[in-house]
């Protein structure tokens, strides 16, 4: 059948699919794929009730690591999905194959922050290599560590058969970005801790995924 434009549908279709190739359309706002290149996180420190926590919304006593090489893994999944593509001011969805590309593995964590709770006394230390003994402050350091998955869809890559360029060949794990925000770090005590002999400390951060550059 052919339409105002004088091409018959199969033309079209061979049209739209070229231009998605040489407009490098990844088809990642079609709602079959979630893309999300986010990771969030967080975790709890329990803190006996009776200490006093001095500070913990001031990021100059935080630290923070993780470890991300040989977790992390690029990967490909090839599916079909329709893709909706313009040809003469029409819209036209096509269903094409896709490669979708992931980030799958872990990411391992530790939080710390530094003079963080006081007690009403610091200890002793003692250290055979050292003559005398050192009598600690009564701030103390405290920390969090844990595992999150990945498993995201980062991206899609368009192509008629085999995909010709990898989007993984340039995944570097090393391209993740951590961060948390100390201003969201919150105290919980009373009945909302299920325990009354503690207090908890929740940080909250989120873990960025790197960009891929996606080709057809």
């Amino acid at each position: 059948m052919v339409d105002e434009t004088g091409m018959n549908e199969e033309e079209i279709e061979k049209i739209a699919k070229e231009g998605l190739l040489a407009q490098n359309n990844d088809c990642s706002n079609n709602n079959e794929i979630p893309i999300d290149d986010t990771v969030e996180f967080c975790c709890f420190i329990e803190v006996p009730a009776n200490f006093d926590i001095v500070e913990v919304n001031d990021g100059r006593n935080y630290e923070f690591a993780f470890n991300v090489e040989d977790k992390l893994t690029c990967c490909l999944e090839k599916d079909t999905v329709g893709c909706t593509v313009k040809v003469n001011d029409k819209s036209i969805t096509l269903d094409v194959d896709v490669f979708i590309v992931k980030i799958v593995g872990c990411i391992e964590y530790i939080i710390s922050i530094s003079d963080a709770v006081e007690g009403d006394k610091g200890g002793r230390i003692i250290n055979p290599t050292v003559p005398a003994e050192r009598q600690a402050d009564e701030q103390v350091s405290i920390c969090c560590t844990d595992t999150v998955c990945v498993n995201n869809i980062v991206g899609a890559v368009v192509d008629d058969d085999e995909c010709k360029d990898d989007p993984c060949a340039g995944f570097d794990p090393l391209d993740v970005e951590g961060k948390i925000d100390v201003t969201e770090t919150e105290v919980i005590e009373g009945p909302e801790t299920e325990c009354p002999n503690v207090k908890l400390i929740k940080i909250k951060g989120e873990f960025q995924l790197p960009a891929c550059q996606f080709s057809g």
